[in-house]
């Protein structure tokens, strides 16, 4: 069980006290998470969120710009639900809109994550560039925060934590979208939120943008974990997709290949609608990989209507960024003989247009 709220937190609303479920599994459970948040991270000066601040007390940055509502469900999803937040609260506020989605499946073998998207759209008279993620403090056991120890698995994008005294729950947040390289941090709160320098919007900056925090633990202690991607581009009136997955095992093997399913199933039914819903952004962006399934190369045809180069790449059914290139003239061939066989997805971006196309290599 997971609770998504309209404020930007998940787990919990803090607005009024300690609403909601959290994090829990089983779902009858208590909760596993303290508090988490959606950050985005433009500078030192511009950190929006509802986390922890220098003051001891909580970030009101984001506010409600539409209720938690239930909808038909979508993408194959189970229980679909959508809300929307915006900046409205930060000092410095951008004209920032956040949409959100929560995503729940009912397939066997898929009760250990729920997958939550956010579209933020730039509605300021400016573009900007920053990191988007999430900030997540999990006490693995209620009343037992002190020893829980924190991992980062950068093959999966993952960051999550466990409690020493109890190897029956894992909990953590994995990245599900690789436009820009993932950044994962592990944050000491005895250090950085308890003490008496608190967390200061510098040091969200600094652990969104991948500047602080550890790979991992050496010691139990209270951990929060960090888990953002970017920089990422929101031109003016632009909009720009990151996505997570809220992952929680009952063992690190099983918490691994919950992360591996995860991002299949988000590869296979929302990336595969994404792609669709950018056909009519993507005029004059053409895309075709051949021989497909491919062995030890394949050639590239692309057109655009751009005359700068363009950015190709292409990622595991993982999400792991396999090769990356950048590409001026049609066609051009890319040697894939060091790839093992599997499926990969080839994504070409051309300005702020992107198309994809899944790939097959076989050996």
């Amino acid at each position: 069980a997971l609770t998504v709220t309209a404020r930007g937190t998940v787990g919990y609303d803090r607005q009024n006290g300690r609403a909601g479920r959290g994090f829990r599994l089983p779902k009858t459970d208590t909760s596993s998470l303290n508090v988490a948040s959606f950050c985005l991270a433009v500078s030192p000066q511009y950190v929006a969120d509802r986390f922890y601040n220098q003051g001891k007390g909580y970030d009101s940055d984001w506010r409600l710009a539409e209720s938690v509502r239930t909808r038909a469900p979508l993408w194959r999803a189970d229980q679909y639900m959508t809300s929307a937040f915006s900046d409205a609260g930060h000092p410095s506020a951008r004209s920032i809109t956040v949409q959100q989605r929560a995503l729940g499946t009912d397939e066997p073998g898929n009760n250990d994550w729920v997958i939550l998207i956010y579209d933020a759209k730039n509605d300021g008279s400016d573009s900007i560039s920053g990191y988007m993620g999430v900030l997540a403090d999990f006490d693995i056991v209620a009343g037992d925060r002190l020893h829980d120890f924190a991992y980062t698995d950068s093959a999966l994008s993952t960051a999550f934590m466990r409690n020493a005294l109890t190897k029956s729950r894992w909990c953590g947040v994995k990245l599900l979208t690789h436009d820009a390289a993932a950044k994962l941090e592990c944050i000491d709160n005895e250090r950085y939120v308890y003490s008496d320098s608190g967390l200061s919007e510098d040091m969200k900056y600094r652990i969104m943008s991948g500047q602080l925090g550890v790979r991992g633990s050496d010691q139990f202690s209270n951990w929060s974990v960090a888990v953002s991607t970017g920089p990422l581009n929101l031109a003016q009136g632009g909009s720009q997709r990151v996505a997570f997955a809220f992952v929680a095992a009952a063992d690190s093997e099983t918490y691994l290949d919950a992360c591996r399913r995860s991002q299949e199933w988000y590869d296979a039914n929302v990336g595969v609608a994404e792609e669709q819903s950018l056909k009519p952004r993507t005029r004059g962006l053409k895309l075709e990989a051949y021989p497909n399934p491919a062995t030890n190369s394949i050639n590239i045809r692309f057109s655009t209507s751009l005359s700068s180069p363009s950015s190709l790449r292409i990622y595991d059914a993982q999400g792991r960024l396999a090769i990356a290139t950048a590409v001026r003239h049609s066609p051009c061939a890319i040697r894939t003989s060091s790839l093992p066989a599997g499926v990969y997805y080839l994504r070409l971006k051309s300005g702020d247009q992107t198309l994809s196309r899944r790939l097959t290599i076989v050996r």
